[in-house]
């Protein structure tokens, strides 16, 4: 895992304009880089005001970015935050994604001094579920109709993960 940077435009811009992994995102496929390039530097923003950090998921040998992965919108005074993950298809069910997570958790309860870590999936999309599972978050229960995306209100389920639970 690295920096995300603008030179990462043009791999930014793979990830998000992939319908697959945009599918359970509040947002449509990119159609232009700059989607991408506004994207980075948003998080570069949220980053240096200590509210968010992303960090580039990326290819041993290369450093190209193949996918994404980290907090969103730090809640300091609760020591908490939602963390997301994104991965192109061709990368998926290789455990890539478990592992990214783990050494970001490591970072979260550690660096951060996290006490909660929490996520949220469509009810659907079962890969990712499967993914928390795997790291010891609990299912907290569904949040009935929490957003409007792709054209209808939409449930999901919310899981977290606490300090005290977190296996090294």
């Amino acid at each position: 895992m690295r920096e995300i940077t603008q030179d990462d435009a043009r791999d930014i811009f793979e990830i998000y304009s992939c319908a697959e992994v945009v599918r359970y995102y509040d947002c449509d496929a990119y159609e232009s880089i700059q989607k991408a390039l506004d994207l980075i530097q948003g998080w570069a923003a949220n980053c240096s005001k200590d509210i968010a950090i992303r960090w580039g998921i990326s290819e041993k040998g290369n450093g190209k970015i193949i996918g994404t992965c980290g907090f969103n919108f730090r809640n300091k005074q609760y020591s908490s935050s939602p963390v997301g993950y994104d991965l192109l298809p061709g990368y998926w069910n290789k455990g890539i994604i478990t592992e990214a997570v783990k050494e970001i958790l490591r970072f979260g309860f550690e660096e951060m001094k996290l006490n909660r870590v929490q996520a949220i999936t469509f009810p659907e999309n079962i890969p990712s579920t499967r993914v928390l599972e795997k790291l010891g978050f609990q299912y907290e229960g569904t949040l009935r109709e929490w957003g409007y995306f792709k054209g209808r209100f939409q449930d999901v389920h919310c899981y977290s993960l606490l300090r005290r639970e977190w296996k090294v």
